[in-house]
């Protein structure tokens, strides 16, 4: 005859659910100090002038260059939140810091994991360009926007 469906899984009790919630706070916590650790070091060992230098409003390839940092180092946005003040805090524009949170948050090692279980590399790599190219144009949109408001203060 046909095959009956499967039973749904059974639902997770509340030591399931206790355990999970725990594994996960320990995770975000520790990712969370570790980048507060980095951005530590950006505070306190990397001089603010470079900081500036390479992602401030005056030089024009801080926006795609923050951009492609966030790439590799973005992990989650609560953790990355620590670096990102630290960056912005030390003459980063805040474009580039939009610009790193958006490449970060659609390329993070999770969300190409998942991509790759319905997708092909040539899907995800168009994914991941159209990202980078959004978040460089988001970014300088961003830092005009912020120069116009800022001017509109102005007495």
């Amino acid at each position: 005859g046909p095959a009956l469906p499967a039973a749904p899984p059974p639902r997770p009790g509340p030591r399931e659910l206790a355990v999970a919630t725990a594994r996960t706070t320990t995770g975000l916590l520790a990712l969370f100090v570790a980048f507060a650790f980095v951005g530590f070091l950006i505070n306190n060992l990397i001089p603010a002038a470079w900081v500036s230098a390479l992602f401030g409003r005056g030089n024009r390839l801080g926006v795609p260059l923050a951009a492609l940092l966030g790439l590799p180092l973005y992990v989650n946005s609560e953790a990355s939140l620590p670096l990102v003040k630290a960056f912005v805090a030390n003459g980063a524009s805040p474009g580039a810091a939009l610009a790193f949170l958006i490449t970060g948050a659609g390329t993070s090692l999770g969300a190409v994991a998942g991509a790759r279980l319905v997708a092909r590399w040539r899907v995800i790599g168009v994914v991941v360009v159209t990202l980078l190219v959004g978040a460089v144009a988001g970014g300088y949109a961003f830092d005009l926007g912020t120069a116009v408001v800022a001017a509109a203060r102005l007495p």
